[in-house]
């Protein structure tokens, strides 16, 4: 739960230093740009949505979820870093 009305959105930037040292973003908190589905060319048409910069799936009262499924990266990473907050 978020205790203030900031919006999520915003700290899904980079600065210019953290661009030239390399990093990139896996979600702009916005889109689900640079997403797909598992074993699937497109990202889920049902089950996720974006709300309030934050990748959110729809629930399924504890079955596994009929729609949307897994979701992974559009690009293949190695050797790398990931950062979350």
């Amino acid at each position: 739960m978020r205790a203030h009305a900031q919006d999520a959105s915003e700290h899904n930037t980079l600065t210019q230093q953290e661009k030239e040292n390399g990093w990139e973003l896996l979600f702009n908190g916005q889109t689900t740009d640079g997403w797909r589905g598992y074993n699937k060319e497109s990202f889920p048409d049902e089950g996720w949505t974006v709300e309030n910069g934050t990748l959110m799936i729809q629930g399924s009262d504890g079955g596994v979820s009929g729609s949307g499924g897994d979701i992974v990266t559009a690009e293949t990473y190695d050797d790398f870093i990931l950062k979350l907050e």
